[in-house]
Protein backbone atom coordinates (compact mmCIF):
# COMPACT_ATOMS: atom_id res chain seq x y z
CA UNK A 1 0.00 0.00 0.00
CA UNK A 2 1.57 2.97 -0.84
CA UNK A 3 1.80 6.47 1.56
CA UNK A 4 2.77 9.58 1.80
CA UNK A 5 4.25 11.51 4.87
CA UNK A 6 2.66 14.83 5.61
CA UNK A 7 4.50 15.34 9.02
CA UNK A 8 3.66 15.66 12.88
CA UNK A 9 2.64 18.00 15.40
CA UNK A 10 2.93 17.58 19.33
CA UNK A 11 5.73 16.92 21.44
CA UNK A 12 5.22 13.79 23.06
CA UNK A 13 7.91 11.17 22.97
CA UNK A 14 7.94 7.61 22.69
CA UNK A 15 7.83 5.27 24.40
CA UNK A 16 7.45 7.21 27.87
CA UNK A 17 4.30 9.34 26.09
CA UNK A 18 3.07 6.87 22.85
CA UNK A 19 -0.78 7.37 23.89
CA UNK A 20 -0.41 10.97 24.58
CA UNK A 21 1.90 11.13 21.54
CA UNK A 22 -1.02 9.44 19.28
CA UNK A 23 -3.64 11.52 20.58
CA UNK A 24 -1.83 14.73 19.50
CA UNK A 25 -1.36 13.27 15.99
CA UNK A 26 -4.81 12.62 15.89
CA UNK A 27 -6.09 15.53 16.38
CA UNK A 28 -4.07 16.74 13.60
CA UNK A 29 -5.74 14.59 11.40
CA UNK A 30 -9.08 15.91 13.07
CA UNK A 31 -7.63 19.71 12.12
CA UNK A 32 -6.65 18.55 8.58
CA UNK A 33 -10.15 16.90 7.81
CA UNK A 34 -11.60 20.19 8.74
CA UNK A 35 -9.52 22.93 7.26
CA UNK A 36 -8.77 20.81 4.14
CA UNK A 37 -11.58 18.54 3.53
CA UNK A 38 -11.39 14.64 3.64
CA UNK A 39 -8.54 13.19 1.34
CA UNK A 40 -9.38 12.60 -2.45
CA UNK A 41 -11.54 9.42 -2.91
CA UNK A 42 -9.45 6.17 -2.63
CA UNK A 43 -6.92 8.26 -0.20
CA UNK A 44 -7.05 7.97 3.60
CA UNK A 45 -5.43 10.30 5.77
CA UNK A 46 -3.69 7.49 8.38
CA UNK A 47 -1.10 7.57 11.35
CA UNK A 48 1.71 5.75 10.01
CA UNK A 49 4.22 4.01 12.27
CA UNK A 50 7.94 3.87 10.94
CA UNK A 51 10.73 2.05 12.12
CA UNK A 52 13.61 3.01 13.72
CA UNK A 53 17.10 2.16 15.09
CA UNK A 54 15.97 3.72 18.15
CA UNK A 55 12.55 2.66 18.58
CA UNK A 56 9.34 3.12 16.04
CA UNK A 57 7.18 6.02 15.73
CA UNK A 58 4.35 7.49 14.31
CA UNK A 59 3.64 10.56 11.89
CA UNK A 60 0.64 11.31 9.87
CA UNK A 61 0.16 10.43 6.28
CA UNK A 62 -2.47 9.73 3.27
CA UNK A 63 -1.79 6.20 1.81
CA UNK A 64 -4.07 4.35 -1.22
CA UNK A 65 -4.34 1.42 -2.14
CA UNK A 66 -3.84 1.44 -6.46
CA UNK A 67 -0.03 1.24 -6.74
CA UNK A 68 -1.01 2.75 -10.00
CA UNK A 69 -2.02 6.35 -8.93
CA UNK A 70 0.40 8.90 -7.90
CA UNK A 71 0.20 10.88 -4.30
CA UNK A 72 -2.42 13.81 -4.27
CA UNK A 73 0.29 16.07 -4.19
CA UNK A 74 -1.86 19.69 -3.71
CA UNK A 75 -3.39 18.10 -1.11
CA UNK A 76 -0.78 16.53 0.56
CA UNK A 77 1.07 20.40 -0.23
CA UNK A 78 -2.16 21.93 1.76
CA UNK A 79 -1.88 19.64 4.43
CA UNK A 80 1.54 20.13 5.02
CA UNK A 81 1.16 23.76 5.58
CA UNK A 82 -2.31 23.39 7.89
CA UNK A 83 -0.54 20.93 9.96
CA UNK A 84 2.53 23.18 10.58
CA UNK A 85 -0.26 26.45 11.72
CA UNK A 86 -1.79 23.83 13.77
CA UNK A 87 1.35 22.55 15.48
CA UNK A 88 2.87 26.29 16.32
CA UNK A 89 -0.83 27.40 17.62
CA UNK A 90 -1.30 24.79 20.30
CA UNK A 91 0.85 25.03 23.42
CA UNK A 92 1.20 21.30 24.04
CA UNK A 93 3.09 21.91 26.83
CA UNK A 94 0.23 23.24 28.37
CA UNK A 95 -2.18 20.56 27.57
CA UNK A 96 -0.28 17.73 28.48
CA UNK A 97 -2.53 15.46 31.13
CA UNK A 98 -0.16 15.22 33.84
CA UNK A 99 0.04 19.24 34.08
CA UNK A 100 -3.90 19.53 33.66
CA UNK A 101 -4.20 16.81 36.47
CA UNK A 102 -1.32 18.96 38.57
CA UNK A 103 -3.46 21.63 38.37
CA UNK A 104 -6.44 19.46 39.50
CA UNK A 105 -4.58 18.65 42.59
CA UNK A 106 -3.49 22.33 43.14
CA UNK A 107 -7.18 23.39 43.24
CA UNK A 108 -8.29 20.83 45.35
CA UNK A 109 -5.64 21.44 47.55
CA UNK A 110 -6.86 25.01 47.65
CA UNK A 111 -10.26 23.88 48.16
CA UNK A 112 -9.41 22.11 51.41
CA UNK A 113 -7.58 25.28 53.10
CA UNK A 114 -9.14 25.41 56.60
CA UNK A 115 -7.53 29.10 56.72
CA UNK A 116 -9.95 30.45 54.13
Amino acid sequence: MPWESIGDCGDGQVPKETDWLVFELQMGIMYLKQVCGGPPKGYELVLMWHTHDYGDYPTIGISWEDSTRDAPWEYIQKCEIALSEFDSAVNWDKIKPEIVRERFAVEEREDDDPNE
